[in-house]
């Protein structure tokens, strides 16, 4: 049984993917293509999670409190039983799996690395790693835009985000990172692409990912989600009301029900792509920080 891991990253276009993953569910399985219920289903999100490590269990246990501390202690063993179960009773020759919370979680931690290689050498007799990235400037918006709209609730600026950048060097300097997984899993198995908003919206990422999974054309193009259902950033002027409202929230000068119409208020479709565009005079500024790694990655992973 072969193993195709998508692991991100952040704000590379995961959700269109596990969207298509979900819509194309049984025409995949159809074509002995299976998806793990084990690991969280279309997201994968408990493979993240059994990594074990310190940021895993602060994002899953606190900040989207999805799991108790005993409950994530205990999944480690649980998912690889619910696993090997699965598998039993699965004659599926490819298995598929989407979550851009592995890479941002395992980070370039070789042990948590080199446990899930040898976890999933274990099962499948095959693994590749398929990872998705972006130019630094709008990766960097757009994680920033993440963090304010998401469950961190960020209270920061845009301007303080940039000036503390160097939180964010595990993602967008990611050449540091994926390093350390092609040094364990074999830089063969390693597939990086670039992808950008356009790539997103026309659907061509869904056509990469497929691709990839050695699909026909005729099938690929049938699965291929067209729909934009992918999580776009909204207009900055949209941010920077949701920051507000995360500031009264986080200082309780806003009930939290208030706050939370206040943002679906600013990030509903007919608001959020209105407002100015996000200021450029940091734009070198990041392209600058990020320019070696970035070019790292279009010269060592890039396929």
């Amino acid at each position: 049984m072969k193993l195709f891991l998508h692991i991100g990253a952040n704000k590379c276009g995961s959700t269109t993917l596990q969207h298509a993953l979900k819509a194309n569910q049984s025409e995949l399985k159809r074509l002995d293509v299976q998806q793990l219920a084990a690991w969280g289903g279309e997201t994968a999100w408990k493979l993240a999670a059994a990594s074990g490590t310190l940021e895993s269990r602060h994002y899953w246990t606190r900040t989207r409190n999805r799991l108790s501390p005993a409950a994530f202690e205990g999944l480690r063993g649980q998912l690889w039983a619910d696993l090997d179960m699965e598998l039993a009773n699965s004659s599926a020759k490819f298995v598929v799996a989407s979550s851009e919370h592995i890479f941002a979680q395992y980070r370039a931690d070789r042990a948590a690395i080199s446990m899930l290689n040898e976890k999933l050498k274990e099962r499948f007799h095959d693994v590749k790693i398929i990872f998705y990235y972006r130019e630094p400037v709008a990766w960097a918006k757009s994680l920033w835009s993440q963090r304010v709209k998401g469950p961190t609730k960020a209270t920061e600026t845009y301007d303080e985000f940039v000036d503390a950048l160097a939180q964010e060097d595990h993602i967008i300097a990611a050449d540091a990172s994926l390093e350390c997984w092609s040094a364990v899993f074999g830089r063969e198995n390693i597939y990086a692409s670039a992808i950008d908003q356009g790539t997103r919206q026309r659907g061509s990422i869904t056509r990469d990912f497929f691709a990839r999974l050695g699909l026909s054309s005729a099938t690929i193009e049938k699965c291929a989600v067209e729909t934009g259902r992918s999580n776009m950033s909204p207009s900055y002027s949209a941010l920077k009301l949701v920051r507000i409202a995360n500031v009264l929230e986080k200082n309780a000068h806003l009930p939290a029900g208030i706050s939370k119409k206040v943002k679906q208020v600013a990030l509903s479709r007919r608001l959020a792509s209105y407002g100015a565009d996000f200021p450029a005079h940091r734009d070198e500024e990041i392209s600058n920080r990020y320019r070696i790694n970035h070019r790292n990655l279009a010269t060592k992973f890039m396929n």
